[in-house]
């Protein structure tokens, strides 16, 4: 299963990794690049399903955008060092803000479902005291059916991935994801 994970580069990188990143960084003119090496490592989010991950990373790959480590300098290009794919936390951030769109996770639309549910709820309380004791035919709503549980864990995806870009901008951590 998959997780992600903010921490020093030094938590999974040897020093001569981390000086051949640095000369990668160089070599592409992000300057002034700054980690922070004395922090503990925090774990983000774990135990994403395997099919759902798989279907957002490649999401992320076709916007070039999927990488093990993610940095928290700005630069456009992602590299490979080591066997690892690099990449900018900020870059990453732009991806899924343009991807955000796809995920169904417009502002109006989440405020909407708060307000559907709340309605449902009240609807819920009428049937109770229904005096007629007609049942009415349920219907799976999407939220429920199997499509809608994997849109529902592909957003946690999404949400834990931009939570994670934006702290490792934030703290100066490397955002490393484990498959």
């Amino acid at each position: 299963m998959a997780s992600l994970e903010l921490c020093p580069l030094s938590e999974h990188l040897e020093d001569s990794e981390i000086d051949s990143l640095l000369g990668e960084l160089e070599a592409a003119d992000v300057a002034d690049v700054e980690f922070a090496d004395d922090a503990d490592p925090v774990p983000i989010d774990q135990g994403y399903d395997e099919d759902v991950f798989v279907d957002f990373w490649d999401q992320l790959e076709a916007n070039d955008a999927a990488c093990d480590v993610y940095l928290p300098a700005d630069f456009e290009d992602t590299f490979e060092l080591d066997g690892r794919r690099f990449g900018s936390a900020h870059a990453l951030l732009i991806v899924l803000a343009n991807i955000k769109e796809d995920m169904f996770l417009d502002d109006d639309e989440e405020e909407a479902d708060e307000n559907d549910e709340a309605i449902e709820d009240i609807d819920d309380e009428l049937d109770e005291f229904d005096d007629y004791g007609a049942e009415e035919e349920q219907y799976e709503s999407e939220e429920d059916g199997p499509s809608g549980l994997k849109e529902q864990q592909m957003r946690r995806v999404w949400r834990a991935l931009n939570k994670a870009a934006r702290a490792s901008i934030g703290q100066q951590l490397a955002l490393f994801v484990h498959e």
